[in-house]
């Protein structure tokens, strides 16, 4: 590929990339008063509200229970589940909640 091509190519696809890019904020709900553990952090999508990125739960000590990806309100992606001692339970993938 020619170089004027390639930076043709770069002109275009980080004008795109950059539209494609969802504003997202970070909630995060505490067990404890200090918030020195957390309950659950869940991305969600400012536009829409709906769960959209990565989500977390803890167990009551501060252990990661499960962690799965949303798109647009519903599970999509890899998840993983955990004993309460740290170590896997499972770990499989949804796509669009199933």
């Amino acid at each position: 590929m020619s170089p004027f091509n390639l930076m043709s190519m770069v002109k275009i696809c980080i004008p795109l990339a950059l539209c494609g890019c969802k504003e997202r904020q970070t909630l995060v709900e505490y067990w404890d008063d200090d918030k020195s553990r957390p309950k659950e952090i869940v991305q969600i999508d400012s536009e829409t509200g709906l769960k959209d990125g990565s989500y977390k739960k803890y167990y009551s000590d501060g252990t990661l229970s499960m962690e799965y990806k949303y798109t647009e309100g519903k599970r999509d992606g890899s998840y993983k589940l955990f004993y309460k001692n740290g170590n896997l339970r499972e770990e499989g993938a949804y796509e669009m909640d199933k």
